[in-house]
């Protein structure tokens, strides 16, 4: 599927990510201002350091996901059709992955807005 043509995601900038929601298949990653990033495909994580943790499952990746719970998005990247990653103010990033070939990997929710990837 990847990434829609034309699609920045530079609203995530200045999002304060506020919670991290687990469920049977999927994580959510919760921002202020009615941002919500829901992962059911493969998550990379680096916040300690350069080196990235990556996860087929996102559940598996909810400690290193706590230890972003207050910190603010500096930057996003669209390295390629099928990363989108987000880097916070402290230097840590999250890179939500286009793994899935047949199903969804990841909606991005703007107010009422709905991103599917």
């Amino acid at each position: 599927m990847g990434l829609p043509d034309g699609e920045t995601f530079d609203f995530l900038g200045g999002r304060v990510l506020e919670q991290v929601c687990f469920g049977q298949f999927q994580v959510q990653l919760r921002f202020d201002e009615r941002v919500t990033i829901a992962v059911e495909g493969a998550i990379g994580v680096s916040a300690d350091g350069p080196a990235e943790t990556t996860a087929e499952d996102p559940r598996n990746a909810g400690l290193a996901l706590f230890a972003l719970l207050g910190r603010t998005i500096s930057h996003v990247r669209l390295p390629d059709a099928k990363n989108l990653v987000i880097e916070f103010d402290d230097g840590a990033t999250v890179r939500v992955i286009d793994s899935e070939e047949r199903y969804e990997s990841f909606q991005v929710h703007v107010g009422d807005r709905v991103i599917v990837v």
